[in-house]
Order: structure tokens, then C-alpha cells, then sequence
């Protein structure tokens, strides 16, 4: 009796051994699929292939179906040589669009331009937060506090109390400036009595499905999310902005 019950002990052991390498080598996959978006060697640059031939070179057309053989871009190079065909993203993402791309339908949506732009220079999140910063191209990328109180009085006309924020790192490295920026803007909505949810550093095909398919979207700065906010747009969903 012994015998079995130490060989069923056994066996239970084993079992979970498995189990946890599985969820161990699971989650290794999903890390280094991420990585791949965010090396700095084969960055993954969704808005800038879409809005401009330019950066559809002759090595993008190679590499990118290597490199990201599933993706939004890589699909969008085979199927035009067009600039900005919003009828063909919409076609892509409706054709990859699933449940936990669904789950955020009645929220607002905000895009935060974050990572570089912030992280690699001297201002501090303060100045981001209290002045219209430009960037290196004397572009601007990130909206002071300022703009989403603004923002704040057009959302009291919307039916919901849910905001999901969504925020991409293209380069790595620290990111504790984005981080902080981003949990600040989050602080500004919730003191305003909203549910804030962060969505950070993910798949960015899966966050620019979640945003083309926003019913409420507040756009951010960069060709990213004007690209997102025309499809929204095309979509019958509304885009928030000044």
C-alpha cells in the first residue's frame, strides 16, 4: 500500500514537473517574440511602413517577412506599394481581430507616445508634463498635462467611465521616464473619477488592432496614431482631440 501511494506521489510530482517547464518555455516564447519588436537591429515600425514608400526598401521586403513573418506589416507589404491604404488595414485587422482584441470595446482608448522621445533626452518627466517639448526633428511627440485636461471636458460628454491607456517602448533600455509620464497621466484620469487600465510595451499588431477598433480614441502625436485615428474614423468610431 505504501508502495503505490509513494509511486502516485511520484508521478503527481512528475506531472507538475512538466507542467512548469511548459508554462516556463511558454512564457521564454513569448518574451523573445516581444524582443523581436523592440531590437533596436530589426525594429518593428508598423506606422512608418504603411504612411511612406520610403521605408518600404528593398531589405524591408526581405527582412520583414523573416523577422515577422505573421505580422501586420509584413502582410501590408506584400498585398500594395501604396502609402496610407486604410481599406487594406482594415481588411488585415479584421481578419486577425479575436476576443481580447474585443474586450475594450466600450472603453476610451488613449495612445501615449512614449519610450525614445522621452526616455533618450534631458528634460525630465516634469517639463513633459508642464511644457510642449520637441524632439531632436523639432517635432513635437508628447502632449503636456495641459492638453488632456482639455481632453477631459470633451470625455465628460461620453457615456463611459473606462480608460484604457496605451503606450509602446520602440527602443530598449531604462524606461523609467515613460513609466512614470504614463502613470501620471493615469493618476490625472483617475482623480477624475475614471477606471484606468495601462496596457505597456505589448505586441504592438495586437494594440493597433485594439485602437483601429476604439469606439472612443484620443489621438497622440506621431504617424502611429493618425494612422489609427483615420481608421477609427473609416470604422464609425469617434477620435478625440483639440
Amino acid at each position: 500500500m505504501k508502495t503505490k501511494i509513494t509511486q502516485v506521489k511520484t508521478i503527481i510530482c512528475l506531472v507538475s514537473l512538466f507542467i512548469l517547464i511548459i508554462i516556463l518555455i511558454l512564457n521564454l516564447s513569448c518574451n523573445n517574440l516581444h524582443e523581436n519588436f523592440v531590437d533596436n537591429e530589426r525594429n518593428y515600425r508598423l506606422g512608418d511602413i504603411v504612411k511612406a514608400k520610403k521605408y518600404r526598401t528593398n531589405e524591408i521586403k526581405k527582412n520583414y517577412p523573416k523577422n515577422f513573418p505573421n505580422s501586420i506589416a509584413t502582410e501590408y507589404i506584400k498585398k500594395t506599394e501604396e502609402d496610407n491604404n486604410y481599406d487594406l488595414l482594415i481588411d488585415i485587422i479584421d481578419n486577425k481581430i479575436n476576443d481580447s482584441h474585443k474586450k475594450y470595446n466600450d472603453y476610451i482608448i488613449i495612445h501615449l507616445r512614449t519610450g525614445d522621445i522621452i526616455d533618450n533626452t534631458n528634460y525630465s518627466v516634469d517639463d513633459f508634463l508642464n511644457k510642449n517639448i520637441k524632439y531632436i526633428n523639432n517635432i513635437q511627440y508628447v502632449y503636456p498635462l495641459s492638453y488632456y485636461k482639455k481632453i477631459l471636458e470633451k470625455l465628460k460628454k461620453i457615456n463611459s467611465k473606462k480608460i484604457l491607456l496605451i503606450s509602446g517602448f520602440l527602443n530598449k533600455g531604462n524606461h523609467s521616464k515613460s513609466i512614470e509620464y504614463i502613470d501620471r497621466i493615469k493618476k490625472f484620469f483617475e482623480d477624475n473619477n475614471y477606471k484606468v487600465e495601462k496596457r505597456i510595451n505589448n505586441d504592438p499588431d495586437d494594440d493597433f488592432i485594439i485602437m483601429s477598433n476604439s469606439k472612443y480614441f484620443v489621438i497622440g502625436l506621431g504617424g502611429f496614431s493618425r494612422i489609427i485615428s483615420k481608421i477609427v474614423e473609416k470604422k464609425g468610431g469617434t477620435v478625440i482631440k483639440l
